[in-house]
């Protein structure tokens, strides 16, 4: 962040929010490699199996019929993003009172 030049604007407050985002990414990952590793559904003999040659990676993916399972769903479940609570401390007080005789420099 870049705060330089602060004579052409005020900062009354500063907030810095920290995620968790790899649960999130894990599970699009997931659902990223199912939906491009789908099996094919095919029938011989009067006998219907899935065939994941080509698409291997997917097999974890799928039940025994094709479908894809609900904890790889990704379309419909979306993600949770958790906020890492009191990983860092930030005293808004001290900010406040000195935020005029900071200086920021980024480079």
């Amino acid at each position: 962040m870049d705060l330089t030049h602060s004579d052409s604007y005020k900062i009354n407050s500063l907030a810095v929010r920290v995620t968790n985002i790899q649960e999130d990414f894990d599970k699009f990952w997931g659902y990223y490699q199912a939906i491009n590793n789908k099996p094919k559904i095919v029938t011989e003999a009067g006998e219907t199996y899935l065939d994941f040659e080509g698409h291997e990676e997917g097999e974890q993916y799928y039940d025994e019929n094709g479908n894809l399972l609900q904890e790889w769903d990704y379309s419909k479940s979306k993600g949770n993003i958790f906020e890492i609570q009191d990983m860092l401390d930030f005293d808004n007080d001290l900010f406040l009172n000195f935020k005029d005789y900071v200086y920021f420099d980024a480079h």
